[in-house]
This record gives C-alpha cells, structure tokens and sequence, in this order.
C-alpha cells in the first residue's frame, strides 16, 4: 500500500496535494462550507483508530489481501491464514439494525464483531464489513468471501444532514454486491434516491429536535456569569463580554465559544474547528431562590445527563481521581494530559451529537 498515510502526517509535511476536500454540508445550487484541515491534526490523538488516508488503489490490494487468506500479490505469505481467519471470525456481539423479510425484500443482518470487521450475511452469503468516518470523510468496506469479490467506497461528505453519506455508501455496496452475487437487484433508480425508505427512516426522524438560537436572553446576561463545574469536564466559566455585548464561555481544555438563547435554556457553540463539524450543544437551566444553580447538558437514556454546578471550581491542573491501581507507566505528564483533554472532548462529543439525531 504505497499510498497510504496518516492524515496528521500529511498535514504536518504539507502533503495535502493530492487530498480530496471534504464537506460539512454541500448542495446543487453550489451552497457549500468545507471542513478545516487543521482538524487531521487531532485525528493523531487516537491512531491507528481512524484518520488513515487511503486511495482506491491500495484498496483494492488491502481487499485482495483478506480475500486470499493473508497472501500478498506475489503469492507469498504475508499474515498465517488461521490468524487472519480469527479477525474475520465473531468475537463479542454489536448491536445492530438488521434488514429482515418482509419488511425489507432482502435479508442482511449482523452476527457479531471480529478483530476490525463486522461479521454478518447479505442475502444468504457471509459478508465482513467495517464503516469509517472522520473530518468529513465516510468510508465503507465490504468483503464476500464465498464469491471472492468486495467493494470499498469512500465519500468526502456531506456531514450534515445526518445520515446522507452513510445512505450512499450503503446503497452502492448493495447494489455492487447484488451484481458480483448473480442475484437480481432489489434497489432501482427511484428507491436508491428515497433509501432507506419506504422501507424505513433515519433513526432520528421519530424524534426531531429544533432549537430557536439567539443573543437575546429573557434574563439579564450578567445572571449567568460565574463557573459551573461537572468533576470529569472541569471549570464550565461564562462571562460577559461588554465590548460586543455577547455571553462567552470556556470550557477547561476543551475549548470556547458563544453562549445562544434557546427555547430550552441555551446553547453553547464551541468556534474553531469543533465548531464547524460539532451542532451547539443543548443545557438546561436549574435554579436555586430564583437563580441559575445548575447548567444540565441532557443525555438519551442510558446515558446520563451530565450537570454543571455554580458555585464550585476545579483547580487547573487538578485531574480526576480514579479508584484504580495502577502499575507504573511510561506515559510522559504531557501525554497524559493530551488523553485526558481527548478523553473529555469524546465523551462530549458524543452529548452534543444527541441534538444531530
């Protein structure tokens, strides 16, 4: 795979020529907004989990490598068949939403999770798949082993609306992989358009969530001023700037914004390149004797909500305490504080995500 790099590599050596652009939301009438490059630079944080640029080419030969049981153009050994064979083989269960008869007029479901691979059936023949997104960027890979063909599709966007690029990749591997099985498509020129209907609808659409956003408040700006704290976020402070007459917040290493009015308490909308790929997140106001006790970003059950108190303040540099021991580690202060900032900015991104669906 003579092509293949880590997209923060890239970034750093400046090598982006040959890069795509990828899209937050993109249409027809040529309305479009790209995403930040600066955001691969993140993507570091957490490799090889994401963040792998890659070209139709080596691909194909990444595909050809699990088709012929781990063995490399020349014919040689690369990885011991029964070693391959494990990673293809269910370790744990998923959940999954599973396309089953007579709802849908074809079959596909998920078995379980190997090492990397989704491990399931489409229409009675084994499939191994594996989804990918990141920056902007959506990629879909899906093997058939028992007709020794697979597909690999990779879109730039659009991030919003929700749910577009995983619609396109789904819709051309099925229907590629309709024709590399001999079976007769189920999918024509008018339901590839309206997938996953009328046989389904996005997960979200039975729960849509709107918020009205604005700088006018119902309350003076200066009664939210103060540090809010949750002990795994941090130091949650808002303030009041008297130049531009907006409410600004920081949040401990994750980042800042812009505080909005909404219909439901207000929204905080992280700047930078967060920003751009992340909707503002919902909180919900507490109060205590007529005034703010408590900002609470709501979670969707089981995740919990995660709450805000005024009044209380971490130090900077204090960490949470975890009731776990440890044996010494090789981590330097500066990696581990880059983790922590990461571990943090997941688990928010994951709350703030709630108001996408």
């Amino acid at each position: 795979m003579k092509d293949t790099t880590y997209m923060a590599d890239a970034l750093e050596e400046g090598d982006l020529l040959n890069f795509a652009e990828s899209y937050i939301t993109h249409n027809g009438t040529g309305r479009s907004l790209g995403v930040d490059r600066e955001i691969y630079s993140v993507l570091k944080l957490h490799l090889p989990a994401g963040g792998v640029a890659s070209n139709a080419v080596d691909m194909a030969r990444y595909m050809l490598f699990h088709l012929s049981a781990g063995r490399g153009p020349d014919g040689q050994s690369v990885v011991p068949s029964d070693v391959l064979a494990e990673t293809h083989t269910v370790q744990f269960s998923v959940p999954s939403r599973d396309k089953l008869q007579p709802r849908w007029p074809m079959g596909a479901m998920t078995k379980g999770y190997g090492f990397g691979w989704a491990v399931g059936d489409y229409r009675g023949y084994r499939r191994l798949y594996h989804a990918g997104a990141g920056a902007g960027f959506y990629s879909l890979i899906s093997l058939f082993p028992g007709a020794s063909g697979g597909v690999f599709t990779s879109l730039n966007g659009p991030i919003l609306p929700k749910g577009i690029a995983r619609d396109v990749n789904d819709v051309i591997h099925y229907r590629v992989a309709d024709f590399l099985l001999g079976v007769s498509p189920w999918l024509n020129t008018t339901t590839a358009c309206s997938y996953p209907a009328p046989w389904d609808k996005h997960p979200g659409t039975n729960v849509p969530v709107t918020h009205t956003a604005s700088h006018n408040f119902a309350r003076d700006k200066r009664d939210y001023e103060g540090t809010y704290v949750n002990h795994v976020f941090g130091n949650l402070t808002i303030s009041h700037n008297s130049t531009d007459g907006t409410l600004r917040f920081e949040l401990g290493l994750i980042g800042q914004g812009v505080v909005l009015s909404s219909d439901t308490g207000v929204l905080l909308r992280l700047e930078g390149v967060f920003g751009q790929v992340l909707p503002p997140a919902q909180m919900i106001l507490e109060e205590t004797g007529g005034k703010i006790s408590s900002l609470v970003m709501p979670g969707v059950p089981p995740e919990p909500s995660v709450v805000f108190k005024r009044g209380l303040k971490l130090e900077d540099q204090e960490m949470p305490s975890w009731d776990v021991k440890c044996e010494p580690s090789v981590v330097s202060s500066s990696e581990a504080r880059i983790g922590m900032m990461w571990l943090k900015l997941w688990i928010l991104c994951r709350l703030m995500l709630v108001v996408m669906i």
